[in-house]
């Protein structure tokens, strides 16, 4: 007989267990709500009882950590055995504490801002006794980030720093803290160089700079360290060799400190002396510039190198270089796809007729022409003898529309939102009143408007401007009274305007006319009084945008063969007259800077660009 032999089997034994960690406060026994619980590696939250359950922990030795706001990390071993299916843990709460990362600000700046790092088991408030002091948070609870920002403006009273206090307070604690902020130096006065121009066969020309404030430890580099002689505690004197007045060097800095030891100082960025701070030569002529609106960046178009170049005009720094198979021209930054419209500039041929008519698109990233967008004559154009309609510049308004000043009188708008697609702008096709008939044909020139949603166009040989919106389809148009002071016809060119800008923040026009030059303010549809009657004059002018202390009271005005003006249209006063020496003896044009701090004058030569930086901190 055949007899199987097997083992009996045995019942199973589970060898692990679901265990309940309960977490609450050691002193109170009150349950602890979302309290991190690690058990070895897995990571649980309480709920408002306290608890959190891990499942099926086998049996042995593991470690159980618990974080929890207000209280002290807990950390410790435990053994899973039979039977076990719960653990309480109790937590110490931690000692009140009230913690910043920092005692003091000290800052050299009128304006600054200082992110602070607070560290609290409570609700703390932040209080401050100072009205120039501000909070983006002003309370919270526990951890937290809160900024202080301050601006402190300059006043009369002959003080040498500034101070103001706020406070960090929970129910334990109160940490107080200062901010000291100095006042800066700034030169006030300079004379010897801006009516000065006897050259000294000695080299005997001297110089004087007043200061704000009393000043120790000056230094003039012009460019080496020159000799100063003290007038008093405002006032310096030094020599200027005669070949270097009004000359363009690199490196001329005033360097000063405070007399009071306080740590203000007159940093060596600032004053540069005499006026022309920086001369940069670019090869290649200029065909065109486009600067972005916060006025950091300039991207410039050149010929003979065909170069689109990106710079940084702080300090003039090629950013970024593109070669070109063509003659750039004018050229603009469409804001909607970020995309550079720049107009073929190559002579017209029998050969290449239509590059006259042409816009290459250019990705500023890649240096890739994306296409080419044609401007052919329509059939109104041909029944007016306009054959060839060649782009002479472009702008761009927000939404993405180009309004295009073709063959200098007429325009066209590009459509980028519809593959760049040409168009006219419906508005003009209207009937208008006899001073506007048949105006289409005769636009001098085309800007964005104030608010860059729109465009302002000039027509040729009068005061009368279109505003076209960038709908392509509405508009309006208006026409200026004589400015006044204007000879009606006793010159012959009644109603002629050779520059005119706008304001970019206010309903301000400047204009310069063959006899002068006028404020126009749009608000009131009045002029301002004319502050400067320049007879003769072809002059170009811009606004400057604000002084070091914010305020906007100034027009700079060139004179196209290199008298530099810098007007107060407020009090009619002429804050500075300078005769610069023009390398070629023709200013094309210039730029002034936001902060109303800087001056850049550009002019061609046959085969260089010639940018001159003037620091018009020293006008105020």
């Amino acid at each position: 007989m055949a007899v199987s032999c097997r083992e009996k089997e045995q019942p199973f034994v589970s060898r692990n267990v679901d265990l309940t960690v309960t977490v609450s406060d050691g002193n109170s026994l009150a349950p602890i709500h979302l309290a991190e619980v690690t058990i070895d590696y897995e990571h649980r939250l309480t709920g408002q009882d306290g608890t959190c359950l891990f499942e099926k922990l086998i049996f042995g030795r593991h470690t159980i950590t618990i974080k929890a706001d207000e209280y002290e990390d807990y950390t410790a071993s435990f053994v899973v055995e039979e039977g076990m299916t719960s653990l309480p843990v109790k937590l110490t709460t931690l000692p009140p504490y009230l913690e910043v990362d920092f005692e003091s600000i000290n800052t050299l700046s009128l304006k600054g801002t200082k992110e602070i790092q607070i560290r609290s088991n409570s609700d703390w408030k932040v209080v401050s006794d100072s009205p120039e002091i501000t909070f983006n948070k002003a309370s919270g609870h526990g951890s937290g980030t809160f900024i202080a920002s301050w601006s402190f403006q300059p006043d009369s009273t002959g003080l040498d720093y500034k101070e103001a206090f706020f406070s960090v307070r929970n129910a334990y604690d109160t940490l107080d803290f200062g901010v000291r902020v100095a006042m800066p130096i700034f030169i006030t006065e300079v004379e010897g160089i801006s009516n000065n121009f006897e050259k000294d066969p000695n080299g005997k020309d001297s110089c004087i700079v007043r200061f704000s404030r009393k000043v120790k430890d000056v230094k003039v580099l012009i460019p080496e360290e020159r000799e100063v002689y003290w007038l008093d505690d405002y006032s310096v004197s030094f020599a200027i060799p005669a070949p270097m007045l009004c000359r363009a060097y690199p490196v001329n800095k005033i360097i000063a400190s405070s007399a009071n030891g306080d740590g203000s100082e007159l940093r060596a960025e600032d004053v540069k002396i005499p006026f022309y701070d920086k001369l940069v030569i670019f090869d290649g002529v200029n065909a065109g510039l486009y600067l972005y609106p916060d006025r950091k960046t300039l991207w410039m178009a050149t010929i003979g190198p065909d170069k689109l170049r990106k710079i940084d005009t702080k300090s003039f720094e090629v950013l970024k270089e593109i070669d070109l198979d063509f003659h750039p021209g004018p050229l603009a930054l469409n804001p909607h796809n970020g995309m550079l419209y720049v107009i073929d500039n190559h002579l017209v041929t029998d050969e290449t007729p239509e590059v006259a008519k042409t816009i290459r698109v250019v990705d500023p990233n890649t240096g890739r022409e994306i296409k080419r967008i044609a401007i052919e004559p329509d059939e109104e154009d041909i029944r007016h003898n306009y054959t060839s309609i060649s782009p002479y510049k472009v702008v761009f308004a927000e939404n993405g529309m180009g309004a295009v000043l073709v063959s200098r009188d007429r325009i066209r708008l590009i459509d980028s939102c519809d593959g760049d697609r040409v168009i006219k702008h419906q508005y003009l096709e209207r009937e208008f009143e006899p001073d506007f008939e048949d105006t289409e044909h005769h636009i001098r020139d085309i800007m964005l408007d104030n608010a860059g949603t729109g465009f302002l166009a000039l027509i040729l040989n009068s005061y009368s401007f279109f505003n076209l919106d960038s709908d392509g389809v509405n508009g309006s148009h208006f026409k200026l009274p004589n400015p006044p002071g204007d000879p009606e016809e006793e010159y012959g060119f009644h109603g002629h305007l050779w520059i005119y800008k706008q304001h970019r923040e206010k309903p301000l026009f400047y204009l310069v006319t063959p006899y002068g030059e006028a404020l126009y303010d749009r608000s009131s549809n009045a002029y301002t009084d004319p502050f400067i009657r320049l007879p003769g004059w072809n002059s170009v002018g811009d606004f400057c945008y604000g002084t070091p202390f914010g305020e906007d009271v100034c027009t700079f005005l060139f004179n196209r063969n290199g008298f530099f003006l810098v007007l107060d249209h407020t009090t009619k006063e002429i804050k500075y007259d300078c005769n610069i020496p023009s390398t070629s003896t023709y200013v094309e044009d210039f730029i002034s800077f936001y902060e109303g701090d800087r001056v850049l004058v550009y002019e061609n030569m046959v085969d260089k660009t010639y940018f001159t930086v003037l620091n018009t901190s020293r006008f105020w």
